[in-house]
C-alpha cells in the first residue's frame, strides 16, 4: 500500500513554499506556503522503531481535512541522520529542535498508574465473586481474563513510559506519544492556540501535570495531549505562550 501510495515520490523547495507530489495510481499534487506549517512530526511504526527509520508529517490546515488521515506527507521512511539533513534542508527552523532528547514523564507517575491498575483489579474481581455463581462453566476463563487483560494494561503503561514524554523549552513544545508505535510532534508556541491544563487530587500530590494544547488543524490533529510534566514548568509554558501572542 505504501509502495502504490508513495510511487515516484518527490518534494522541492521554492520560496517559501514546498511542492510535494507523489502516488502510482493516483497522482497527488499539492503546495504547502510553509508559514501554515503548524507543527512537524515524526513518526515510527513498530518496525520503524526496531529498524531506526522515520517518516515524516506536517500538520496545516486545508489540506486532507476530509480524509482520515489529516495530516500532510513529507517525506517518505528513512533512517534518521538522512531524514534530519532534509528536514534541515526544507524547514530550517526546526534544526536546532530535531536532535533533542525526549525527557520521560517523571517516575512518580507510576504512583496514579498503579492506583488505576489496583482499582481494576478490585472492580473485576469484585464483579467475578458476586457472578460467578451465574456462570459456573465459565469462571474459570472469566477469571483467566481478568488477569490476561490486567497483565495486557501494565505491559501496556510500560511501553507508555518508555514511549512518552516532552521537552518544554524557549521556541518549542515536543510531544512524544505511543505505545509500540511512536509519534514525536515539534509545535512552535505560536501556533498554540490555548492551553489546557488538568491535574487531579493525586497528581497536585506528587507535583506533576499534564495537559491539552489546541492547535489551528483539522479535526483530528487540533488537539495534542501532553504528557505528565513537572509542576514546576507549569509557568514557563504561560509566560512563553503570552509572550508569542503578544
Amino acid at each position: 500500500k505504501g509502495f502504490i501510495n508513495y510511487y515516484g515520490f518527490k518534494i522541492k523547495q521554492n520560496k517559501d513554499k514546498l511542492y510535494i507530489n507523489y502516488g502510482l495510481i493516483k497522482r497527488i499534487n499539492y503546495t504547502v506556503p510553509i508559514d501554515k506549517i503548524n507543527a512537524l512530526v515524526l513518526k515510527q511504526s513498530f518496525l520503524g522503531r526496531i529498524s531506526k527509520n522515520y517518516m515524516a508529517e506536517i500538520v496545516n490546515i486545508g489540506i486532507n481535512d476530509n480524509e482520515q488521515n489529516n495530516q500532510t506527507f513529507l517525506l517518505p521512511y528513512n533512517k534518521q541522520d538522512d531524514l534530519y539533513k532534509e528536514i534541515n534542508r526544507l524547514l530550517p527552523d526546526y534544526k536546532t529542535v530535531l536532535k533533542r532528547n525526549i525527557n520521560k514523564q517523571p517516575k512518580r507517575v507510576w504512583f496514579i498508574w498503579i492506583i488505576n491498575i489496583v482499582i481494576y483489579f478490585v472492580l473485576t474481581i469484585v464483579g467475578y465473586l458476586l457472578t460467578k455463581s451465574y456462570f459456573t462453566e465459565y469462571k474459570t476463563y472469566i477469571l483467566l481474563g481478568i488477569i490476561i487483560i490486567g497483565i495486557l494494561i501494565i505491559v501496556l503503561k510500560i511501553l507508555k513510559y518508555n514511549t512518552e514524554g516532552s521537552i518544554i523549552e524557549n521556541k518549542y513544545l515536543i510531544i512524544s506519544k505511543g505505545y509500540l508505535e511512536k509519534k514525536i510532534i515539534y509545535i512552535p508556541y505560536e501556533k498554540i492556540q490555548f492551553l489546557e491544563l488538568k491535574q487531579n487530587i493525586i497528581a497536585k500530590k506528587l507535583k506533576i501535570q499534564k495537559g491539552n494544547i489546541y492547535l489551528l488543524a483539522s479535526s483530528t490533529n487540533r488537539i495534542q495531549k501532553i504528557p505528565y510534566f513537572e509542576e514546576n514548568k507549569t509557568n514557563f509554558i504561560k509566560q512563553v505562550l503570552l509572550k508569542k501572542h503578544k
